[in-house]
């Protein structure tokens, strides 16, 4: 997905707006306006991980996207991709331990 995406996900999560966004992921306001114009399509890893935080899901998921989408080859494209979808695999089986943790535990002798 191109940054814009990312960059309103954060904006509508977080109730910030533009130039607000901007200082927190370190990023001009200048910079901002092109990525949520199309003229930038990309994060860097250190956005990624800020913008991460505002979306509150795992920035290995949005490094990955931001990855792929810079990718010049299909097999690097797709590499991302893969990792992007099971980065987001083990966050959702990860989300569930908590609860399995306090499920009863019953011992079969």
């Amino acid at each position: 997905m191109k940054s814009k995406y990312w960059i309103e996900q954060a904006m509508e999560k977080s109730g910030l707006r533009g130039y607000e966004l901007a200082e927190k992921i370190q990023m001009t306001q200048g910079a901002l306006s092109n990525h949520k114009n199309g003229k930038r399509h990309t994060l860097d890893d250190e956005q990624c991980i800020l913008i991460a935080e505002f979306v509150g899901i795992s920035a290995d998921k949005i490094i990955a996207d931001q990855h792929a989408e810079r990718a010049e080859s299909e097999v690097v494209k797709n590499y991302w991709l893969k990792f992007a979808g099971a980065a987001a695999s083990i966050l959702s089986v990860s989300a569930l331990l908590p609860a399995l943790s306090t499920a009863p535990q019953y011992i079969l002798c």
